[in-house]
């Protein structure tokens, strides 16, 4: 349900890549690129240099490019072998990579670029494609370079229902990859925000028109709580698109404070996230006051926005409570 029925966007979901967890995908904050120099002698492929070439390589069979990463690739910092989709594109002006989705359709994004020496940088982003690499890579300022558009589920909800989603867009600068979300406001104020109306019109008749018997029971999709943890989701992005876009750094404080003292565990999460971003004095008194919640996800959160915040790691030290496991001996 949450997919939108545009051709620039769909959705995306499924495991992880390169050992991402599920609190890099629920953090957004925590979730991290990783860039390694692998080595790949045995590349087969010729590199497309000119657009000419680029267009015969992306339409190369899906195989020829797998297995090309199959044979080359080893060892530390290896690519992983089962890719899903490809795509040859210019992110940096003069200069070729190649994006490929691993796993499933709803894998995670990856770039690979060669240095020279037989050696090429892998990096791996904690977004997934939104919906074919064909609309993931996307130039969107018309100058002939492409940006990397990736989706982040708000919440990872397993089977229950389609996530709602974040959308990051990446820009490639001397070969690493920068969020340059912010730059484009039209691309959120013309496709995301959009979308995000209608949702909450689907899911606010749905509360108010379904039986709360049938959202609880078997026959529904979209898991327990619903349908008010999509009406957070939904009220979630919307905050995080004043915060990251329109610079309004503590908008929608008062609801993320009331949120942190639900009872769903799940909004209380997303209520520390959101003030996880935030400037104000209140809204990190509050996730000071979380560090030991006695609800394992929300002071996981407010312990790793904490300390990222005075620049210490997220550690096993600083890990909380596990709900009925024993703490463990001196």
């Amino acid at each position: 349900m949450s997919r939108p029925s545009r051709t620039t966007f769909s959705r995306s979901r499924g495991p992880w890549w390169l050992g991402l967890g599920l609190l890099c995908v629920a953090g957004g904050a925590n979730a991290q690129i990783t860039t390694v120099l692998t080595p790949m002698p045995h590349w087969t492929l010729r590199w497309p240099q000119t657009p000419r070439q680029l267009a015969v390589a992306n339409r190369l069979p899906l195989k020829a490019v797998a297995s090309a990463l199959r044979s080359s690739s080893s060892g530390p910092g290896a690519v992983p072998n089962n890719l899903y989709g490809f795509r040859f594109a210019y992110l940096e002006r003069g200069r070729v990579y190649l994006v490929t989705s691993m796993g499933t359709r709803y894998g995670w994004l990856g770039t690979l670029e060669p240095v020279g020496d037989g050696k090429f940088q892998s990096t791996s982003l904690p977004a997934m494609p939104n919906g074919s690499l064909a609309t993931s890579v996307v130039d969107l300022r018309g100058d002939g370079v492409d940006e990397v558009i990736g989706l982040t589920p708000v919440t990872y909800r397993g089977a229950f229902g389609d996530p709602i989603y974040w959308y990051t867009i990446y820009a490639f600068h001397d070969g690493k990859p920068e969020d340059v979300s912010a730059q484009f406001p039209e691309f959120y104020q013309t496709n995301v925000l959009p979308w995000l109306d209608y949702l909450y019109r689907v899911y606010d008749w749905i509360r108010h028109t379904v039986p709360g018997p049938l959202l609880q029971g078997k026959l529904s999709e979209l898991g327990p709580g619903s349908p008010d943890i999509e009406l957070a989701e939904i009220a979630f992005v919307r905050l995080k698109y004043q915060h990251v876009i329109l610079g309004n750094k503590n908008a929608g404080l008062r609801r993320a404070l009331a949120w942190v003292r639900s009872r769903n565990s799940q909004i209380a999460t997303l209520g520390v996230r959101l003030l996880a971003q935030m400037t104000a004095p209140a809204a990190w008194a509050e996730i000071h006051k979380l560090w030991n919640s006695p609800d394992y996800m929300v002071c996981s959160q407010a312990r790793a926005a904490w300390l990222k915040r005075i620049g210490k790691p997220y550690t096993e030290k600083y890990e909380c409570p596990r709900p009925n496991v024993k703490p463990r001996s001196p």
